[in-house]
């Protein structure tokens, strides 16, 4: 194994180690995405809002991406629009106002083409500014244009082909349910949104203790600070993707066994899903 490890907590370190766990290689490329139309892949159901990003569904792998408008008044501004890397209030206002379909395409290059909108003359190769919104939305110290924002994915990228680990079919690495159960008795089965704790949970209801990944993006980053203990609660509130996935079937149905049974834990340590989650399903 090399000594770049992409595990910077001792336990798991050592679990995967007396495995001997596999790395494999990657491509270095990633997949260039440009001028793909948002609103007809949003239709589809292949856009995601997370926290941290915008997320494009293709082949059954999320990419990350940024949102650039078509065409733009550049003469009559004398500026180029801003790119978009979440949903900040401008795109919110845009679509409450009707003013959002068909207005952006869906990137992760480096530069875009803007049409001027009244010369009809195609700027080619812009290196566009982030959004002010999206930039305190989101905290973002590191980047601050579209150029930025690629050499970033290029550096993530690249830490996969170096430091990867075997994925499996749903490209979560091999072995993910013994990987996440180690990392569950790291943190000692509690909550870090919430701080339940489930260390004295008995065998079976450890399962109401779930490992999230914070850029969901990156599933096979294992590095600590991608990694995060939740109850199943907290982990069905995350994000609307989380909470699409949790509002039916046996996620649903986990979360409902979860509170009904620890109601007065989650109340104690201020779980703050837990009111709304009450007025949802009154019959908990």
């Amino acid at each position: 194994m090399s000594d770049n490890k992409i595990y910077g907590f001792k336990h798991f370190r050592s679990y995967l180690e007396e495995r001997k766990y596999v790395f494999k290689t990657r491509p270095e490329t990633i997949l260039k995405i440009e001028k793909k139309d948002f609103t007809t892949e949003e239709r589809k159901g292949n856009i995601y809002y997370e926290d941290d990003g915008i997320y494009l569904l293709i082949d059954g792998i999320k990419h990350i991406g940024y949102l650039s408008m078509k065409d733009y008044d550049i003469t009559g501004r004398n500026k180029y629009p801003s790119f978009h890397t979440v949903e900040c209030s401008i795109i919110k206002q845009f679509k409450q106002n009707g003013l959002f379909d068909k207005k952006y395409d869906f990137y992760n290059t480096k530069n875009v083409d803007i049409l001027d909108r009244q010369t009809q003359s195609v700027h080619k190769s812009i290196d566009l500014k982030l959004c002010t919104y999206c930039k305190n939305q989101t905290k973002n110290q590191i980047y601050s244009t579209t150029t930025g924002f690629h050499e970033e994915l290029l550096k993530y990228n690249q830490k996969l082909v170096l430091n990867e680990v075997k994925l499996g079919l749903n490209k979560r690495p091999l072995d993910w349910n013994k990987m996440s159960k180690e990392y569950k008795k790291y943190k000692e089965y509690q909550c870090e949104r919430c701080s339940f704790n489930g260390l004295e949970l008995n065998a079976f209801d450890k399962r109401f203790i779930e490992v999230d990944h914070i850029k969901a993006w990156e599933l096979c980053n294992l590095n600590e600070e991608n990694l995060q203990c939740l109850c199943v609660l907290c982990h069905s509130q995350k994000d609307t993707v989380h909470q699409k996935n949790y509002s039916k079937g046996a996620n649903l149905k986990k979360v409902k066994e979860f509170v009904k049974k620890y109601k007065n834990d989650l109340e104690k340590c201020a779980n703050p899903y837990l009111k709304d989650w009450l007025l949802k399903y009154p019959e908990h």
